[in-house]
């Protein structure tokens, strides 16, 4: 786990229990040495049972857009616009 991390932790505010990962993904994420490195990331955190929200890097995010995605990873029924 040395040396290893995830970009954002979403936590339960009054335990800090972490609830989401957020990976943000730039244009190295598909050398070898970057998916062999998220690959075992992922594999943690699926045996620590907390979903990855993963992204693409961008200038700007839509909040209601990472909103939904987060509501799709614990099958919450889609924020309307």
């Amino acid at each position: 786990m040395a040396q290893k991390h995830v970009d954002f932790v979403l936590c339960e505010p009054t335990t800090l229990r972490p609830l989401v990962l957020v990976e943000l993904d730039d244009p190295t994420y598909r050398f070898l040495h970057r998916s062999t490195r998220d690959k075992f990331v992922d594999e943690l955190a699926w045996s620590a049972v907390i979903p990855i929200l993963q992204a693409l890097t961008a200038q700007a995010y839509n909040p209601l857009d990472i909103r939904q995605r987060i509501a799709k990873l614990f099958h919450i029924p889609q924020v309307r616009r």
